[in-house]
């Protein structure tokens, strides 16, 4: 039931007092933070501005313990009444539900008051103030028996005023079996309540008053998309997720602000990982990550965290993508050749395990510091972005999605395409690819005309390998995919073709590769993103191919280089990373490990008791070494053992 009709079936048995004596009350259930409570408000507050006075009152059993204590909350809702002798004259309604609140204040019982006074309670006004309606929440977070609280409020309900309970009744049925025939005695209707998404985070985004976001209104959908796909259904979660978000928004520099797509994308990651480790999907594990006694965090982030942080990534972009029937936008996929995964890169992933995880105890400094590399990488993929944005890109996408009323007709921006592909302006093998499908789609459709045939697209290929060849590139995650694994055409020629232009993208990536192994500054760029351990040369062992003293030489003083070294390996080798392990493939790679291990352990012994305060950095580097080397030791033997 919607809580829209919730809400005005609520009024209209709030309304009907005076008319009629139902003497029964109602239930509002539900989970916990689904919005019981912010739908009650909503009903109170409407009320009581309706009315210009206090008719409909809230109170909470949380913690309560005894009858005593429900007198207690009652005077705590009555006080504003009781307190004010201008108002005693209107002390009619809600007579049960005052002689509580009575007694505690004047500490008589209403039996022993004068009979004028007794007149006042019970004499009906055309200007009543007292209870009309009382909202009694979270009776399942009550120590008090359940027969018991509702025994207490039903000389109040017979009394005509009309009571509402809130409360998560899935816990009041585990904890009894008898409640369905004790309710029933008390409570006449039931109506579960759904989170009402829409409203609520309006009211959460109000809430924190973003208007310093120039894109709030993108923030709020944004926000709204996210919920639905992770199915949050305790609001109370989102609201958390909202008001934290706001502080740290707050905090970032003026022109990370104004960078819409940068805190769109900020946004999107905070949002996603903050719920998700809300829910209980990530946990801390993070303590143990100390150096000395002074309980300051190493610089060296738990990979477990970044991982567990990765899959709740993957997993809410794979539901997004299934929600929008598979499409998703172009930099939110990166497919790893060969293996026919996808994976959504976590563009911010060395921050999140500080600031969800530690928050403020995390370093300030370190962080900002993340934060500009991080926003110098977006800056770069804008710069990258808005030099390929390319007539093909438009050309695909309106090939294989729907596109616009005005969008229909291809001619102009196929034809450009086609020229644009002579002179050789797409040169990349998978943009090649993409040409090729693009036209075979439109060609099978029957979109293109008859002069677009096979015999048509196998010239132009011949002819673009006589012209361009020697251009043809491929991106790092190609160097080691095999040519079965490529798409296959339906055209000997065409074939033939593309088998061409594979051979001479392989031949320019393994040069790329070899320029990677021979130059310091690229080996070090490329071990600086992890990501590219477990993508690039995915058929052979890593550290086979390099000399370990060079690249101890390499690493030479600065720390941050060990520390992508370490973690790239510990990707490669897929330590702490999920049901994967340890492939074959890297097996020969154990001894240059132990090689590195070696060289720490040397390095420890010429810095300890030297007065040198890079001894703890190389310690914790020869210590986690040491953890692969006995995690690599207990992959390969498990899987001896198994064969």
């Amino acid at each position: 039931m919607r809580q829209s009709d919730i809400e005005e079936r609520c009024r209209a048995y709030i309304e009907d007092w005076g008319e009629s004596a139902p003497q029964y009350a109602l239930m509002l259930t539900g989970e916990w933070g689904c919005g019981k409570t912010f739908l009650v408000k909503k009903i109170i507050d409407g009320r009581n501005d309706e009315a210009n006075m206090r008719l409909a009152w809230y109170i909470s059993l949380f913690g309560v313990k005894k009858a005593e204590d429900v007198d207690d909350k009652l005077f705590e809702a009555a006080h504003p009444i009781l307190g004010d002798p201008k108002k005693k004259k209107w002390y009619s309604v809600g007579y049960n539900v005052l002689k509580s609140a009575a007694k505690h204040k004047y500490g008589i019982d209403l039996k022993d008051m004068t009979e004028p006074v007794l007149k006042l309670f019970k004499e009906k006004d055309e200007n009543p103030a007292g209870c009309q309606v009382l909202f009694v929440d979270d009776i399942e977070r009550s120590s008090m028996d359940i027969k018991e609280i509702f025994g207490y409020f039903s000389p109040i309900i017979e009394g005509d005023t009309r009571v509402v309970f809130v409360a998560n009744e899935r816990e009041l049925y585990a904890g009894n079996d008898g409640y369905m025939q004790i309710k029933e005695k008390t409570v006449g209707e039931t109506y579960e309540i759904e989170p009402d998404y829409d409203e609520a985070l309006e009211k959460f985004w109000e809430e924190v008053t973003m208007k310093e976001s120039p894109s709030s209104d993108e923030r709020k959908k944004q926000l709204s998309d996210i919920v639905r796909i992770l199915e949050v259904r305790n609001l109370r979660i989102v609201r958390q997720v909202v008001h934290q978000w706001a502080m740290f928004f707050r905090q970032l520099p003026k022109e990370f602000k104004e960078d819409d797509e940068f805190i769109g994308n900020l946004f999107e990651e905070y949002i996603v990982l903050s719920i998700c480790n809300k829910k209980g999907e990530m946990h801390k594990s993070m303590d143990s990550n100390k150096q000395g006694n002074t309980g300051k965090s190493s610089s060296l982030a738990h990979d477990g965290d970044v991982q567990k942080m990765k899959s709740a990534w993957n997993s809410y972009k794979e539901k997004r993508r299934n929600r929008n029937k598979g499409v998703l936008g172009e930099a939110d996929i990166k497919e790893i050749w060969g293996t026919g995964k996808i994976n959504y890169p976590l563009r911010y992933a060395e921050l999140w395990p500080y600031i969800l995880m530690k928050g403020k105890d995390a370093d300030g400094a370190w962080l900002r510091d993340k934060m500009q590399n991080s926003y110098r990488e977006h800056q770069e993929m804008l710069r990258l972005r808005e030099a390929s944005k390319r007539n093909i890109e438009r050309l695909k996408t309106l090939t294989f999605y729907q596109p616009e009323p005005h969008e229909r007709d291809i001619k102009e921006l196929f034809e450009c395409v086609l020229q644009e592909f002579d002179d050789g302006k797409y040169t990349r093998f998978d943009e090649i690819i993409q040409y090729v499908q693009t036209y075979l789609t439109l060609m099978h459709g029957k979109i293109l005309p008859n002069t677009y045939g096979y015999d048509f697209l196998e010239k132009q290929l011949n002819t673009f390998l006589k012209n361009h060849k020697d251009k043809i590139s491929a991106l790092p995650e190609f160097e080691r995919v095999q040519r079965k694994q490529i798409m296959r055409f339906n055209h000997e020629g065409i074939q033939k073709c593309i088998n061409e232009i594979f051979d001479a993208a392989k031949e320019v990536t393994g040069t790329s590769e070899k320029q990677i192994l021979e130059h310091r500054e690229k080996f070090l760029k490329f071990i600086s993103n992890p990501d590219r351990a477990v993508t690039d040369w995915v058929n052979i062992p890593f550290l086979c191919q390099i000399d370990t003293d060079k690249v101890f030489e390499w690493l030479g003083d600065d720390f941050n280089a060990h520390k992508h070294l370490l973690k790239f390996l510990e990707y490669r080798y897929r330590k702490d990373f999920g049901n994967d392990k340890l492939h074959e493939t890297d097996y020969p790679d154990f001894p240059h490990v132990e090689s590195l291990h070696a060289k720490y352990s040397e390095r420890c012994r010429g810095l300890e008791h030297s007065f040198r305060l890079d001894f703890r950095d190389y310690s914790e580097l020869r210590d986690k070494y040491g953890e692969l080397i006995q995690y690599m030791k207990d992959v390969m033997n498990q899987n001896c053992q198994n064969n």
